[in-house]
């Protein structure tokens, strides 16, 4: 599965090429699931990190919401997008796969609100 992170920062990241966050929110909100408020995070995605790795951590926002990704692929992640995901999970209130938190380092793991919880989702 890891192979559709990378398909989803691959895209992403062709968004960027011509310096446009617009077609960069456009894609990520295509990709994900119903009910969810895509725009508002993308924007707040696109206000805390710079253009290009703004792509990377919409990817990883997106295949933390479809539940396509690996536990390996989510420990491997940059800490601080790790961090900034479960703070959109706070905020707008969608759930991360728990076998996702499990060996995560400990100051991570206090950041998520235990209600925002699901069962396992990703393989």
């Amino acid at each position: 599965m890891a192979n559709t992170v990378d398909s989803y920062r691959t895209r992403y990241a062709e968004t960027v090429k011509n310096d446009d966050g617009a077609l960069l929110s456009q894609a990520v909100i295509g990709d994900m699931p119903a009910g969810v408020d895509g725009a508002a995070m993308v924007h707040d995605i696109l206000e805390e990190f710079a253009l290009e790795e703004a792509a990377e951590v919409c990817a990883e926002l997106v295949a933390t919401l479809t539940a396509s990704c690996t536990e390996d692929d989510f420990h491997n992640w940059d800490y601080d997008h790790i961090e900034f995901i479960i703070d959109l999970s706070n905020r707008y209130r969608f759930t991360i796969p728990r076998n996702l938190l499990n060996g995560l380092p400990e100051q991570l793991i206090l950041l998520v609100d235990a209600k925002k919880l699901s069962e396992p989702g990703c393989d």
